[in-house]
Parts: C-alpha cells; sequence; structure tokens
C-alpha cells in the first residue's frame, strides 16, 4: 500500500464495541485534517493492542572521538562516556554497541565518507556513477526503506525523511544521501520544518474539496491562520463521548501542533500579502549554520508528531550530510566540522567533543519526546528502535572499523536496554539483520551476503 491508497478515515463516536479507528482524523472546514494519536479507544476495551512497531534513523557527521565516547564499566552498569551523558536519563532503554564493523564501506574505492553513507544503511558497496569515477551511490536498498516495505504500508506515509540542510553543501548529490528505495534510487529528505508540516499535517481536501474550499484553504495559509481553528467544533463534539485520558491526551496533542505552528510563524518572514497561499521558509534553513538548532528541533517534534499520529512508522532523521563543513557557531566554534575532524590537537578534539556532544543532546531529545508519547505496550520509543551512527568512525582516519552505533528503545520488548554490548570483529550487515528480526521481519541477511552471517547473539530476544 502506498500513501495514495491511505484512507483516513472520519472520527464516528466510539463505543465497547466500535473503537476509534486508527486512522480517524479530526476534518474541518476547507478539507483540513489532523491525525490523532494513539487512544485508549482506538482499540477494544476487552483486548487491548501492544502499540505498533516503528523504526528511525538518526544520522550525524564525521565521526566520534573515540576516547570520549566508548562507556567504561560491565555490560550492565556501564558509565556513560562525557559525549555520551546526554543519554543519561534514557539509559535504561539504550543500547551501546561496540567493536562493529562497516565491512562493506572498507571494500569500496574513494572518499571514505560517500563509502560511509552509501553503506551504512545499505550493508553494500556503492556504485560508481559514473564508472570508474570513484565515487557513487548506493547500490540497494536501504535497511530503512526495506523496513518501510514490510510494517509502514498502514500508515499514510510508509517512511518519512526529515532533514537539516542536507542538500546545503553538495546539492543533490552522492554525499547528501544516506536513505535508498533500491539500487542509484536515493530517497532525499525535507530541510524545510513548514513545507514537512503542510505536507505531513495539512491533509487538504484528498480530491474531494470544491475549488472553493481549496481556495479557503490557500488564504487561511497566507494568513498565517492555524490549522486547528478548522477542526476544533469537531473535537469539541467528540470529548464528551471520550474518557478523560483520552480527552487528555488529544487536548496535549493539540497543544503541541499550535506550538509548532506559532514557531513556525514567528520565525517565518512574512508574506508579501494575504493572496499569496504559501508558508516561507524558516529563514536561513538551507543556507546559514547558526540555523541548525532551531530547525532540527523543529524536524525533531514533527517527527514524533508523525509517529504519535500514526502517520509514519519509519522515519529518517539525517543531520547534514556526510562530510559535512557545518559551522557550529552556537557551540563557539567558528571552524568547518569536516576540516577539524581531520586534526588532532587539543583545541580541535575539544570542539569536536562539543560537537559530539551536542548531537547526542539531540538524539537524547528526540528520544525523550517519544518516551513520553504513551500508548499500550509503554511509550512509543519502547515500540521502536531507533539507530544512532554517522558515515565514518573517527574522522581523522576515516576508519570504518568500530563504528559508532547506538540503539534506542524495545521494539515492542524485542529488545533489553541499558546494556554495553561489545561484538569485535562483527560486520554491521549482522546488527541489520538483528533489527529486522526486532521488527518482526523474518532474516538471515541483508545487504552483501559475504558480510552477513545473521543476527547478533544477544541483543535481540
Amino acid at each position: 500500500m502506498n500513501s495514495s491508497a491511505y484512507k483516513p478515515e472520519r472520527i464516528v463516536r466510539p463505543t465497547l464495541d466500535r473503537p476509534l479507528s486508527r486512522r480517524a482524523v479530526l476534518r474541518g472546514a476547507g478539507g483540513v485534517a489532523i491525525g490523532l494519536p494513539l487512544l485508549e479507544v482506538m482499540s477494544s476495551r476487552r483486548a487491548q493492542a501492544a502499540g505498533a512497531k516503528r523504526f528511525i534513523f538518526n544520522y550525524h557527521s564525521n565521526g566520534v572521538n573515540k576516547d570520549a565516547w566508548t562507556p567504561a564499566g560491565p555490560e550492565t552498569g556501564f558509565t556513560l562516556s562525557k559525549t555520551l551523558m546526554p543519554l543519561l536519563p534514557l539509559q535504561s532503554k539504550l543500547v551501546v554497541l561496540s567493536g562493529i564493523n562497516m565491512e562493506s564501506s572498507r571494500r569500496n574505492p574513494g572518499n571514505p565518507h560517500n563509502q560511509g553513507i552509501a553503506s551504512v544503511l545499505t550493508g553494500k558497496r556503492f556504485i560508481e556513477a559514473p564508472p570508474g569515477a570513484g565515487h557513487g551511490y548506493g547500490s540497494s536498498i536501504s535497511l530503512d526503506q526495506f523496513i518501510a516495505g514490510k510494517i509502514g504500508t498502514e500508515a499514510k506515509f510508509p517512511s518519512l525523511q526529515f532533514g537539516v540542510q542536507t542538500l546545503r553543501f553538495y546539492a543533490a548529490n552522492y554525499l547528501s544521501y544516506v536513505s535508498y528505495s533500491g539500487p542509484l534510487k536515493p530517497v532525499p529528505c525535507e530541510d524545510d520544518p513548514a513545507k514537512m508540516f503542510s505536507r505531513v499535517f495539512s491533509d487538504v481536501g484528498n480530491g474531494t474539496a470544491m475549488p472553493g474550499a481549496m481556495a479557503a484553504q490557500d488564504e487561511r495559509l497566507a494568513r498565517r491562520k492555524s490549522v486547528l481553528d478548522f477542526v476544533g467544533t469537531e473535537f469539541t463534539q467528540l470529548a464528551p463521548g471520550l474518557p478523560a485520558d483520552d480527552r487528555a491526551k488529544i487536548q496535549a496533542h493539540l497543544d503541541k501542533i499550535r506550538e509548532i505552528e506559532r514557531r513556525l510563524a514567528i520565525s517565518s518572514a512574512p508574506t508579501a500579502g494575504c493572496h499569496q497561499p504559501a508558508v516561507q521558509n524558516v529563514p536561513n534553513a538551507t543556507t546559514k549554520s547558526d540555523a541548525w538548532p532551531a530547525v532540527g528541533k523543529l524536524q525533531m517534534d514533527l517527527l514524533a508528531m508523525a509517529l504519535i499520529c500514526d502517520l509514519t512508522r519509519v522515519a529518517l532523521m539525517q543531520w547534514g550530510t556526510c562530510q559535512c563543513f557545518n559551522q557550529f557557531t552556537w557551540l563557539g566554534s567558528t571552524r568547518a566540522h569536516h576540516s577539524m575532524s581531520h586534526e588532532t590537537t587539543a583545541a580541535s578534539l575539544t570542539d569536536l567533543q562539543k560537537i559530539q556532544q551536542w548531537f547526542m543532546e539531540q538524539l537524547a531529545y528526540l528520544g525523550g519526546a517519544l518516551d513520553a508519547a504513551k500508548e499500550p505496550g509503554g511509550s512509543i520509543l519502547d515500540n521502536s528502535a531507533l539507530l544512532s551512527c554517522s558515515e565514518v568512525s573517527v574522522g581523522n582516519t576515516h576508519s570504518h572499523l568500530d563504528m559508532p552505533f547506538l540503539l534506542l528503545g524495545g521494539a515492542g520488548g524485542a529488545i533489553k536496554g541499558g546494556r554495553h554490548l561489545r561484538y569485535p570483529g562483527t560486520a554491521h550487515n549482522d546488527l541489520h539483520v538483528s533489527l529486522l528480526n526486532a521488527m518482526g521481519i523474518p532474516a538471515t541477511t541483508f545487504g552483501d551476503p559475504a558480510y552477513a552471517t545473521g543476527p547478533l547473539a544477544r541483543l535481540v530476544g
């Protein structure tokens, strides 16, 4: 099933034997619709199902400083490193994976960053394009897209890709993509939160709205009116029939939407006039280094909401490109990230550690948002596998040995957190096999079969 086949359903007052559909939406004038979070009344009171499984991949560039990365201590009860310390509130749901190599990258010619980004989710060497160029694109479907084809078909969007300046340095280039639907078929990210908001959370017409209604929607966008203004009546009618917990959950969800809208409106340049049906980009969303914190937070909030609404079950959060030259000015660093990652001076290592810790703060924010969203089986994080990594292990060596893989979430009980698992010399293809199994997808290989021996011991189950 693709997104065009997905049919949202209008709300029908729920009863004991007729639970509210998971596709139910609040619909208002002009064809505007807002998806709902998972509610108690979306499953029978007699037998509530566990929350759906989700997969999220979090990407950051230029590797890590291993001296400030690797935890100390035993498998359980380990002490987080300085760089990983932001993840302390989620340590019980964290698995740190050490010793895993990207063997498929190491056997590839050309730029190590290109090798890594093309292989981290595909588990294969890239295809040189053109032949003999020494650079290229992913040669097979990536893990996220493979999972989307298996578990994402019941959601409106089989997968969603949220980016922060993923096209800024190299445009539509082999250094810009981590997700692939097949050989030489990159799946681009959306770098503009305003456009992502409009795409995911405004369901205008669905082909049924009259031209007048579409014009009304255009005017609303130009005037920056909230989509909530159009669905308030339906919520008011629905609310009396809901349990108190569900009413509170929907209200919190709508409040979050309004807050994101407010931030988008504040950070957007004003429109030239009310007659233009456009929402402007967040300023500097694709051009300026110091836009990263604001754009990234909006994208993470939108990603979390998309999962909460069950609009998607597979998502990508991509911070920049590989070989990224961003300047982390808000951390007091004015040099290009990629250039610094090649150095071993005390000053550069200090700045790099701050950057890597900042990335972990963002991961902790996203993980915390998913953990705060409760549903059957615990939280969305409990029912998810959130994998995080870079395209190289260490920037100054371009190594693909001992990659900085992290895993948050329990995948619906398949993965136990609070562990530092060591797999010296193991290819990352086996990690991908394990994640497929954790998602309930039978598999014994993924990517290049030369590097896949089966699932990692003790990770799943």
